[in-house]
């Protein structure tokens, strides 16, 4: 998203992108939700019912992502005190090696790495799982870099065909 975000930056797009406010990025409309989710060691039996019983339990977040607006806004409030990761596959790592008890991931993009990257395929997989809390539902959408002349058209022609699919849908 960084380098969606440069400016001249050869990239027009970034997926997936949950709702976000920035002047440099339009926003595609919704091309599905995914969950944003905990994850946890195997051996953990950890008791999350809202959000606000992560107060006692140590977890990561990944610096700079957006999560939900009841965790940002705990967050912000010192509520909740999570410690930093630099990325989702630095929270399963984390995870594994028990450096904290729970970290916040998108369901779909934990699913996509403990069974496609090649690191955490040798070292993750039936050590960390999915916690059964939901945090939130998240929508998905392109955010297209604005200052790219290739913008413009490339978003109207994906919200076309977006419509079209939800048309389709529902007939």
């Amino acid at each position: 998203m960084l380098e969606v975000r440069r400016p001249k930056s050869h990239y027009i797009g970034y997926f997936p992108e949950y709702p976000i406010d920035d002047p440099l990025v339009q926003l595609s409309d919704s091309i599905g939700s995914s969950e944003l989710r905990l994850i946890q060691h195997v051996d953990s039996h950890i008791s999350v019912q809202q959000t606000l019983d992560l107060q006692r339990y140590s977890f990561f977040v990944v610096k700079d992502y957006v999560n939900t607006a009841e965790l940002d806004l705990l967050i912000a409030q010192r509520k909740l005190t999570p410690q930093l990761s630099l990325s989702d596959k630095n929270s399963i790592q984390k995870i594994v090696y028990k450096r904290g008890e729970l970290a916040v991931i998108d369901g779909k993009v934990f699913q996509h790495l403990i069974e496609h990257d090649a690191e955490l395929i040798a070292t993750a997989q039936g050590k960390v799982r999915l916690h059964p809390f939901v945090l939130g539902q998240q929508s998905l959408h392109v955010a297209f870099n604005k200052q790219h002349p290739a913008y413009p058209q490339l978003l109207q022609q994906l919200n076309a065909e977006l419509s079209k699919l939800q048309l389709n849908q529902i007939d």
